[in-house]
């Protein structure tokens, strides 16, 4: 468990295990500042359904991935916007979805910062 007052990048960069996943780890930094570009054209753009299945797409994609590398918090909103795009797609109105989708890109946005500092 991380101490209070210490951030997160400091503490991970501390314990985190030489097992080579370093340049992994960069690349889904890349990979997510890529994704998070991507949703926020789409979700500053209209929000038909191809955008929304593309959204989830990238969600499902993140999800998959995030929690492997150290990124649980991402991992799980990422997890629960594509199950809800899913539903959404399927009838359900999106807007539901919007506060959650907001919450995944604010996780996304700190990815970068975050491996940057390991």
């Amino acid at each position: 468990m991380r101490p209070p007052g210490r951030s997160a990048a400091k503490w991970w960069s501390e314990v985190a295990p030489a097992d080579g996943l370093d340049p992994v780890r960069r690349r889904f930094a890349e990979v997510t500042a890529e994704r998070l570009a991507l949703i926020e054209a789409y979700f500053d753009g209209e929000r038909d359904a191809a955008a929304l299945r593309e959204i989830g797409r990238i969600a499902h994609m993140t999800a998959g991935v995030a929690a492997t590398l150290g990124h649980a918090a991402l991992g799980r909103v990422a997890g629960q916007v594509a199950v809800e795009l899913h539903l959404a797609n399927a009838g359900r109105d999106w807007r539901a979805v919007e506060p959650r989708m907001r919450q995944m890109m604010l996780a996304m946005r700190a990815v970068p910062v975050w491996c940057e500092a390991t």
